[in-house]
């Protein structure tokens, strides 16, 4: 079982559409081990059983765009995509939102 002790949900649980609410993910971790960890808790997969991340999106990129500048804030992104059957959010307060695909 994957371990998501990084995560920080408040009260950990299931929002009304039954995924978790909104997730933030710690500074040292990069974003898109945050997606891989967030989809896979959502999903009740584990990262393994997910599709190659980088099929749906340039993992380079997505890490250098939420990278945490010198001062340890990251910039005040956001981003939206699909992967693994489900819409993908992040933003650069760290929250990561999985919700299913069509739902907004």
């Amino acid at each position: 079982m994957t371990d998501h002790s990084r995560w920080s949900a408040p009260d950990d649980h299931l929002g009304p559409d039954g995924y978790p609410v909104p997730r933030r993910w710690d500074g040292d971790a990069r974003a898109s081990l945050a997606v891989v960890e967030a989809v896979a808790g959502a999903t009740g997969r584990e990262p393994t059983e997910l599709p190659v991340l980088a099929d749906a999106v340039d993992t380079d990129a997505l890490d250098a765009l939420f990278r945490a500048g010198p001062d340890g804030r990251r910039p005040p992104t956001r981003l939206s995509f699909d992967y693994a059957g489900v819409e993908v959010q992040l933003r650069g307060d760290g929250r990561v939102t999985v919700e299913p695909r069509g739902s907004r």
